[in-house]
């Protein structure tokens, strides 16, 4: 497993780090104690043997007679084949160094040392031996071993306890502000932007605190001039809109009894389909623009009715287009908000409508599922559906819709898909 599948947080790096480093010099540090006071001990018998061997010569005077010569506790010899067989067994090879020689054995701990001290004299050289092993070893060299081990593993025991309390402690204190300034953060409101953010120890992390505390007050300044002007500018449009389409509708009364010319009768269409695409932008932005929308009216609708309704209205969108409607619904009555469900049906019907130019749109409807689908003989890029020259830009004002469509989806609760292919849209709303 990698990393980046187990991402690891800023404090437990932190912490395993400097658990780490300092684990890892406590360790270093015990290994060089033990290091040296085995030194220590080998240096202290070597100047034993040392001292053993020319009180010996002094006491024996010279030349040293041969052979090998015991003490108490140490041996004495002349020459090199003059020393007991388990000494060079000990050691194969002859030393040629002055200095003190062991041999631990294969066993650990070895069963028994054997120590080696070339020494040269004015008599020439001489062999000191020394055997150490638990028999022969004194009761107070092995207390004393003893007690500096034990000495040195309740140091170094004792530094990395305090070693891991310090670094609890750092933590606690380094990363309880951070974990203060994320729950800060998490619990932001527009009430609490008003107000001066709270003191979380560092200066570092103060203004960190003021930074965002300025960007996000910043940001809701800009989403309510924006709300603001939205809602505004939406009711202010419902005014001069129902003021064009009256006057549509009277161009159609007045027109009902004397035929008017093509051109007049193309203009009177085109107002007519243009204004209804703002009322129903203007409207469907309305919705948008509420603060909640948990306690809108909720009435009993036919469902099946208000599809019918709104492909009859929207039919117009489909003159001088080779396409075949299939409407297909079954009696459903449903208790939901009557304006938000009528924007979102229009607006869906009128896209299926706009963007097929020749080819088939199927509406069906099942219960509180409505599934549209529209599809062109020649393929269109499905994001960007491709304006036929014939078509007038004026009819196509409602590029919108469908986003704003799921952005009201989205607020009233609805499950909306469409999924865009290259021929059209497949569109699945439920109504809950």
């Amino acid at each position: 497993m990698s990393m980046r599948q187990f991402p690891l947080s800023m404090k437990w790096l932190i912490v395993l780090s400097f658990l780490g480093f300092g684990l890892l010099l406590v360790g270093g540090y015990t290994l060089l104690s033990v290091h040296y006071f085995i030194r220590g001990m080998d240096n202290m018998l070597a100047n034993h043997m040392q001292k053993a061997g020319e009180h010996f010569l002094a006491q024996q005077g010279a030349p040293l007679a041969p052979g090998y010569h015991q003490t108490k506790d140490y041996g004495v010899a002349s020459h090199w084949d003059q020393l007991p067989e388990r000494v060079r067994i000990a050691f194969p090879n002859r030393p040629s160094s002055y200095e003190l020689h062991k041999n631990e054995g294969e066993r650990f701990p070895p069963e028994v040392i054997q120590f080696l001290l070339p020494l040269d004299t004015e008599q020439g050289i001489i062999y000191i031996t020394h055997s150490l092993s638990p028999q022969t070893a004194s009761e107070l060299m092995d207390n004393t071993i003893k007690a500096s081990l034990d000495n040195l593993v309740l140091i170094g025991g004792g530094t990395a306890a305090i070693l891991v309390f310090g670094l609890v402690l750092l933590t606690r204190r380094l990363f309880r502000p951070v974990s203060e300034l994320r729950d800060w953060t998490r619990q932001l409101t527009p009430d609490k932007l008003a107000q001066p953010p709270p003191s979380f120890s560092y200066p570092e992390l103060n203004e960190l605190a003021q930074i965002i505390r300025s960007s996000l007050h910043s940001v809701q300044q800009s989403l309510e001039r924006e709300h603001q002007f939205l809602r505004h500018t939406s009711h202010e449009l419902r005014t001069p809109i129902s003021t064009i389409r009256s006057n549509v509708e009277l161009l159609h009364k007045l027109h009902e009894g004397t035929p008017a010319n093509s051109a007049e009768q193309q203009v009177i269409q085109r107002l007519d389909r243009a204004s209804t695409n703002m009322r129903d932008l203007t409207e469907t932005l309305l919705w948008l623009s509420k603060d909640k929308v948990e306690n809108l009216p909720v009435s009993n609708l036919a469902l099946d009715q208000l599809i019918q309704h709104s492909v009859d209205d929207l039919r117009y969108l489909l003159n001088d287009k080779v396409v075949n409607l299939k409407v297909d619904l079954s009696p459903t009555t449903l208790s939901v908000p009557a304006a938000p469900l009528k924007i979102v049906l229009s607006n869906l019907i009128r896209n299926s409508f706009q963007h097929t130019w020749e080819g088939e749109v199927e509406i069906q409807q099942r219960g509180p599922e409505v599934f549209i689908y529209n599809r062109n003989l020649e393929p269109t890029d499905a994001d960007q559906n491709t304006i036929p020259a014939t078509t007038h830009p004026e009819d196509l004002g409602f590029g919108l819709g469908l986003k704003l469509t799921s952005q009201l989806c989205q607020k009233l609760g609805w499950s909306y898909h469409n999924e865009p292919h290259a021929q059209g849209h497949r569109v699945r709303l439920i109504i809950q």
